[in-house]
């Protein structure tokens, strides 16, 4: 404020300065040739020269602080323009997400129609005490959605339903404890139990595995079908160590489920499945039925042909006994 109110005072000391020596540079020509005029000048030359430069310079001055100011305000337009720009990118990212999220629900919803009823569901709420152990969802009894109905995303196994209300229930996820599925290494078809893994949150554990069952990294985890809950070959996870552990009983494999819990916001709640026939088996029945009945009606013909066997001797028993006519010979000579 001392700068601004100091800046101010010079420049009207100069600009009075100015002023006043504009003034004298009009009255002279009145007084051309007198010699006081000539004094005048002589004392006023570089008083004048003084003042033109510094008003030139306050000038410049003045247009840098004009120029600054006006850099100022295109900056913070810019600003606002990098900040609204920004945010449309990211809104583009989450649509192009939600886009594919979408794609994916969509693909999983065609390959499945024909074994499961799906109903979409999104998520509104996480469990506040336990952040992985259940989520809540918009829909509820009013929709058909019952208590152990089998939650399912795009990537493979979600949960169960655990309580419904009429237009929300509670989802209890595969990592929480007391979620136990019953499932199968696809590649090997040993059989055990998935639950959630207390060492290692967000991980899963897949215990009650036989003596010398000996799981690999990278294998695959699919619901085995028992228990009377979960289908069977829905995708979990893939086993990423195995643990022997000090006995039998000990020994679990580590599992890392195919959904990622943190981000997950859409999924089906499965109402009702069906079992259905392997699509391989029907083709080729059919394709021999044709080939068996031409094998039928083949013998047929051959049946057909035996009448004109047997009916062939029936001529030659004639002829046989026309034969004997030789006989009469000797009564002729007689």
């Amino acid at each position: 404020m001392l700068f601004n109110s100091g800046f101010k005072r010079t420049l009207i000391i100069l600009a009075v300065v100015a002023i006043f020596c504009l003034g004298l540079a009009r009255l002279v020509p009145n007084f051309a040739g007198s010699p006081v005029v000539g004094k005048i000048h002589e004392v006023l030359a570089p008083v004048q020269s003084r003042v033109m430069l510094a008003w030139r310079g306050s000038a410049s001055l003045l247009s840098y602080f004009a120029g600054i100011r006006r850099i100022q305000g295109e900056n913070s337009q810019l600003q606002q323009q990098v900040m609204d720009l920004t945010w449309e990118n990211n809104r583009l990212h989450e649509y192009v997400y939600e886009s594919q999220q979408l794609q994916k629900l969509l693909d999983f919803n065609n390959r499945n129609v024909m074994r499961f009823t799906l109903l979409g569901a999104r998520v509104v709420s996480r469990s506040p005490s336990n952040w992985y152990s259940t989520l809540v969802v918009d829909r509820g009894s009013e929709d058909g959605v019952k208590r152990d109905m089998v939650v399912v995303s795009d990537a493979g196994l979600v949960g169960r339903v655990d309580a419904v209300w009429p237009n929300t229930a509670d989802i209890l996820l595969i990592l929480d404890q007391e979620g136990a599925v019953g499932a199968m290494i696809s590649e090997s078809g040993t059989q055990g139990v998935i639950e959630g893994s207390k060492d290692d949150p967000g991980m899963l554990r897949m215990i009650d595995l036989p003596y010398d069952a000996k799981p690999v990294a990278g294998q695959t985890v699919m619901t085995s079908g028992l228990g009377g809950i979960f289908p069977g070959d829905i995708p979990i996870g893939k086993v990423l160590e195995f643990n022997a552990g000090g006995s039998g009983l000990d020994q679990y494999a580590l599992v890392q489920p195919d959904v990622d819990f943190n981000r997950i916001e859409d999924l089906f709640i499965i109402t009702a499945s069906r079992s259905v026939p392997e699509p391989v088996a029907s083709p080729p029945a059919t394709a021999a039925q044709p080939s068996a009945a031409p094998a039928q009606t083949a013998p047929a013909p051959a049946q057909t042909a035996t009448p004109p066997a047997q009916t062939a001797p029936a001529p030659t028993q004639p002829a046989t006994t026309t034969r004997w006519a030789p006989p009469s010979q000797p009564i002729t000579q007689a």
